[in-house]
């Protein structure tokens, strides 16, 4: 039990382009994904076109081999 109640599963980012021709998004160079129990996937698209990088960075064991969740935008991941 945690602090604030069980521990739960969580997300690191949210991220949300509704279109490719918008800039935006999320850069997470030499950061460390770290976390107390549970597990975390790395990020969910909230629109088809979410743009997140995550470079030179440690993910502990917390984060979930399967690292990212398309949502209903299955077949649009790159990378």
């Amino acid at each position: 039990m945690g602090k604030d109640g069980p521990k739960r599963n969580g997300i690191f980012t949210a991220q949300e382009r509704e279109s490719s021709n918008d800039t935006s998004g999320f850069v997470f160079k030499n950061c460390n994904f770290t976390g107390t129990g549970g597990k975390a996937i790395l990020g969910r698209s909230l629109q088809a076109y979410a743009r997140v990088i995550i470079a030179n960075s440690f993910l502990s064991d917390v984060v979930q081999p399967k690292g990212w969740s398309a949502r209903t935008f299955v077949g649009q991941e790159f990378g």
